[in-house]
């Protein structure tokens, strides 16, 4: 009677406290009739590893601040970064390139499009590149970064840039939406 209550309650057993039938059809259940997965698909991922460090970004080298998306810089299992996010006066630079053929490193080639800063200060499109580069160090556990921009026009420019970042540490099954929701 007092299982029953804690059902109705919706309170679950923890995984210990099952029983290995119980453990059988609830691994069944998640396979057969569950969603696989709540996130969205990862699937133009640019994608950074060494050994147990692995960093996902949308191809513009950006992570998603809000939502549900399986990008971010993991290490062991878990999502250390889960938002990321460069703007050049408040837009969203426009990829040109982007490359991770050596796994541990990636190269980003960016451009403005058009910026209208300041009173009647305007950059035209393309009119600032930007190099992103990263590589992930394992032996350091360090994830490096260097952003260089060139000026391609005539005129000395001056714009904000702003670097926004999300961290949680989630469980990368708490990501899938394989773990309860309120994890020990």
């Amino acid at each position: 009677m007092q299982e029953e209550k804690k059902v109705a309650l919706g309170i679950r057993k923890n995984d210990h406290e099952l029983s290995s039938q119980e453990k059988q059809k609830r691994k069944a259940r998640l396979l057969t009739q569950g969603t696989p997965s709540i996130t969205h698909s990862i699937a133009d991922a640019l994608v950074v590893k060494n050994e147990n460090i692995y960093f996902l970004t949308k191809p513009d080298g950006n992570i998603p601040l809000h939502g549900n998306h399986g990008f971010g810089l993991y290490y062991h299992d878990c999502r250390y970064l889960n938002g990321y996010d460069l703007k050049i006066a408040g837009t969203d630079p426009n990829v040109l390139v982007s490359n991770a053929d050596m796994g541990f490193a990636a190269v980003l080639e960016l451009a403005n499009p058009e910026i209208q800063v300041g009173k009647g200060e305007h950059i035209s499109m393309d009119e600032i590149g930007i190099k992103w580069e990263r590589v992930i160090d394992a032996g350091k556990n360090t994830l490096y970064e260097l952003i260089t921009f060139q000026n391609y026009g005539r005129q000395r420019v001056h714009l904000p840039l702003t670097l926004e970042f999300r961290s949680d540490f989630e469980d990368v099954f708490a990501i899938r939406g394989l773990l309860p929701e309120r994890p020990g």
